[in-house]
């Protein structure tokens, strides 16, 4: 399967954070999305950590973080890419999400379709 590009991560990306939890359907997505093949199922990405972190790009710094608000306990990420003159800092993040993974994801995606905007993904 052929990997998606920069505007359906971005778009994925909106979805994932708009999610109260894990969802078959937006990790099926995300699976197409990133070329996972057709014929497997496809990581968990919103339920599992293990497999949110696996859309971390190569190298990318990372930082996951909870916070309590009225409602209840809400988290944040931020992934930062680059560091060199070629490829200057960049930081992803997501806010408010419901769960770790989620947040995750969220951040990871976005991080995904900016390196395939500058063509390195």
């Amino acid at each position: 399967m052929t990997p998606a590009d920069r505007d359906t991560l971005l778009a994925l990306a909106e979805r994932v954070e708009r999610a109260r939890g894990p969802a078959f359907v937006i990790d099926a997505k995300i699976a197409a999305a990133v070329g996972w093949p057709d014929d497997v199922v496809p990581p968990a990405y919103t339920t599992s950590l293990d497999a949110a972190m696996t859309l971390v790009p190569d190298g990318a710094g990372f930082n996951l973080d909870r916070y309590w608000i009225r409602e209840g306990v809400r988290w944040t990420t931020k992934i930062a890419t680059g560091g060199i003159p070629e490829n200057p800092r960049q930081v992803f993040d997501c806010w408010d999400a419901y769960t770790a993974p989620l947040a995750i994801v969220a951040a990871a995606l976005r991080a995904r379709a900016a390196l395939l905007g500058q063509g390195e993904g």
